[in-house]
């Protein structure tokens, strides 16, 4: 009787155990995804930050007025004062609610 159990037991842990190694864990998740947004480059609160606001996403439909994004330059090659009242495109990478610019570029002189 106990060889039964012991024999039932190991049996169900190797099951376990093989089907546990044919599964394949999820991907995680890319927090470090490069992406494009245009909006409109204000000074920020501090030197050497701005915001864009009238965010919208390259690839996405519309825009919204009221969301903005603080944005900060990933290197001093990034030149985000020369672009300040211009529409703009800042492509970067997004934590929360701020974009760390790796490149933007002028899409008009003046906000509107």
């Amino acid at each position: 009787m106990k060889r039964t159990i012991v024999a039932l037991l190991g049996t169900i842990l190797v099951t376990v155990v093989a089907v546990s190694a044919q599964q394949k864990p999820a991907p995680p998740a890319d927090t470090t995804q490069t992406k494009t947004f245009g909006g409109c480059l204000v000074p920020g609160t501090a030197d050497s930050n701005y915001t864009l606001m009238g965010v919208s996403e390259k690839g996405q439909k519309g825009h919204d007025d009221s969301r903005t994004l603080k944005v900060v330059a990933a290197s001093p090659k990034v030149d985000l004062a020369a672009h300040v009242t211009q529409e703009v495109e800042v492509t970067g990478t997004v934590s929360g609610t701020t974009l760390t610019a790796t490149k933007v570029s002028r899409k008009s002189d003046y906000c509107g």
